[in-house]
């Protein structure tokens, strides 16, 4: 067999092959896998309609949009401000005891997060314009929140803003740290204790004079004031020089000892120690730190202050020994962490009360309602004492007490009038007879006047019922040997019996 008749021979093999095997195709047809749509219009046919529209679309949507923003343009526009604090962690004790928030941040203290959420409420620039669309009633309101704000700071401590830098505080640190202790410190406030700086930090009377008045004086080696050249020669004295609390308790353990004097307000001073030798803080400290006196005449006296010498006791090196970063932080503290503007100018955002009564301090009936129950009366102190001191002229001035001249002054009835028969005037000459002077007003009181008789000239009531006349004195002083003529003018009623009386005179301000 041929080539050609094997190739014919295997063709006509599988071609008798294929026409006895039935297809699978054509006996199982395959199911269908996906359901025909029901959908009429196919999703490419809809994009393609969409696409061939697509200018339309797009004009019709910037149409939109510029008509939108025309009407929100000439529409008024509506502002709705809140201000809230919100404070986690706490409950309204541990809000005034000051416990610490739960505290999800690094580092944060009930300070930041109160801090934070004041300066959010106290925004200026929100306020301001919220208040510019709202009219004036937003403006009172923001007031308000102003003024909750402000009592916050003043009667809650930790919402006031820090007052201490970091060095501030390290000087402060070395200002109540013990010289020559296991931390380094200066000493200071052994000497500069109290309310102002300027008492033993052991003396129990902190607000007073204190118990230790002759421990507050020392001997600092200090040079004489300059301009005592002008007393030496007033006294004839070459060797006058002023030689501190000696020159008044006459007392040799007290030569050159000078108070000490309180550290508030440095930042205003000019002149330091009693000699004036000192130009600045920071040269006081230096001078405190190295611990030799400038004088050899007043180290010398045998009163030099070991504190000076020695802060760190007996033994220890001269002086404080501090770096001179330590001196630097020392003096930042003293000069402007216990400075406050508002001592001498008005600071309104100071939490500092003024040192002065307000009228609020005194008006009890409103602010103090426990202290006007135990009986203070609104306008005086509660101790019933002037507000500043306690002298007597000074009571007098205040109304809280009045002297006796009645036999101070010579009283002379030179003319008794009557008037129409139910009026009399009695005409009095005042004449100042004694070696002293009658100051401040000088009161005519009436005593045991018969009924249905009136001082009609009467200035007041005095507290136990009697008619008074009050006589402004001319430059507030009636001169010893100097007189005044005063009239008292009564007035009686049907019956009343003829006008008899005694006049006492006090000196004073107020109603007797």
């Amino acid at each position: 067999m041929s080539h050609n008749d094997i190739g014919n021979s295997m063709d006509m093999e599988r071609a008798g092959q294929e026409s006895y095997v039935p297809a699978v195709v054509a006996s199982y047809p395959i199911p269908q896998s996906v359901p025909p749509s029901t959908d009429s219009l196919g999703l490419n046919e809809l994009t393609a309609s969409l696409w061939r529209r697509k200018a339309q679309i797009a004009g019709a949507a910037i149409v939109g949009l510029v008509i939108g923003l025309v009407i929100s343009h000439l529409m008024t526009p509506i502002y709705r401000a809140r201000a809230s604090l919100q404070i986690e962690g706490f409950s309204n004790d541990q809000f005034m005891r000051g416990v610490s928030p739960v505290s999800f941040l690094p580092n944060s203290t009930p300070e930041n997060y109160v801090q934070n959420e004041v300066k959010l409420l106290e925004s200026e620039t929100l306020a301001k314009r919220v208040a510019d669309k709202l009219g004036d009633s937003a403006e009172d309101q923001l007031r308000g929140v102003a003024k909750a704000l402000a009592y916050l700071r003043n009667h809650v401590s930790f919402l006031r803003p820090p007052r201490m830098t970091v060095e501030q505080r390290r000087g402060a640190k070395l200002f109540f740290a013990p010289a020559g202790g296991r931390e380094r410190g200066a000493g200071c406030f052994t000497c500069h204790s109290g309310p102002m700086l300027n008492k033993q930090f052991n003396d129990p009377d902190v607000a007073g004079v204190g118990q230790f008045v002759e421990e507050n004086f020392f001997n600092l080696g200090l040079k004489d004031h300059p301009l005592q050249a002008l007393n030496v020669a007033a006294r004839h004295d070459p060797n006058f020089r002023d030689d501190g609390r000696r020159e008044i308790t006459a007392r040799n353990s007290d030569a050159f000892k000078f108070r000490v004097l309180t550290l508030r307000q440095l930042k205003d001073s000019k002149n330091f120690f009693h000699n004036g030798l000192f130009t600045s803080v920071k040269d006081v400290v230096q001078y405190f730190n190295a611990g030799v006196p400038q004088d050899p005449v007043a180290a010398s006296a045998g009163t030099l202050s070991e504190r000076f010498t020695h802060p760190g006791g007996p033994g220890s090196p001269r002086g404080l020994g501090l770096h001179e970063d330590e001196v630097n932080d020392l003096t930042d503290f003293l000069e402007n962490a216990l400075y406050d503007p508002a001592f001498v100018h008005l600071d309104r955002k100071s939490p500092t009360k003024p040192f002065v009564i307000t009228e609020r301090d005194l008006t009890y009936s409103k602010y103090r309602p426990d202290l006007a129950a135990l009986g203070a009366v609104d306008g005086r102190m509660p101790s019933l004492l002037p507000p500043s001191n306690n002298d007597a002229l000074s009571r007098r001035d205040m109304g809280l007490e009045f002297l006796e001249v009645t036999g101070q002054v010579e009283v002379a009835l030179i003319e008794s009038n009557g008037i129409r028969g139910h009026r009399q005037e009695d005409v009095y000459r005042i004449t100042n007879n004694s070696s002293s002077i009658v100051d401040t007003h000088l009161l005519m009181v009436v005593k045991r006047l018969p009924d249905r008789i009136e001082l009609e000239n009467a200035s007041g009531i005095t507290s136990t019922g009697e008619p008074y006349r009050r006589v402004f004195l001319a430059n507030g002083v009636l001169l010893p040997g100097q007189s005044i003529v005063k009239a008292l003018l009564f007035e009686r009623q049907h019956q009343a019996p003829p006008v008899k009386y005694t006049l006492n005179l006090l000196s004073g301000q107020g109603n007797p």
